[in-house]
């Protein structure tokens, strides 16, 4: 079997990939790492397009098996990373009233996960 498809490489000059970078860099309290990775992943369908694309997940094991495991601490840095870049991205382009309001719903739900 012989599967195709366009290899991701990492704008570092989009603006966008400066900001995500950025909140990577703050919320963990560290320079961001960057690693090459010969896995598969949706991203490529993206690249194909020209949009940039960072592949990005929280750390975990045994992916797509019945033994995978993802670490909840790392969720939830995930969560932070995601939502932070979504807030500083969207603020640049749009009205902040707005943004504060797509993402109170995700704030809510991640707040139940914590209470379990």
């Amino acid at each position: 079997m012989e599967l195709y498809g366009s290899p991701v490489h990492l704008q570092e000059d989009n603006p966008l990939v400066h900001t995500f970078i950025a909140c990577q860099s703050e919320v963990l309290g560290q320079p961001a790492e960057f690693v090459d990775s010969l896995g598969a992943s949706d991203a490529r369908y993206f690249a194909e397009r020209g949009i940039p694309t960072i592949v990005e997940y929280p750390y975990g094991g045994n992916a797509h098996s019945d033994g995978e495991w993802l670490s909840r601490q790392s969720f939830f840095t995930f969560y932070d990373l995601i939502t932070l870049y979504v807030e500083r991205a969207a603020r640049n382009a749009s009205n902040t009233t707005k943004v504060n309001r797509l993402l109170a719903a995700p704030r809510r739900m991640v707040r139940s996960l914590l209470k379990r």
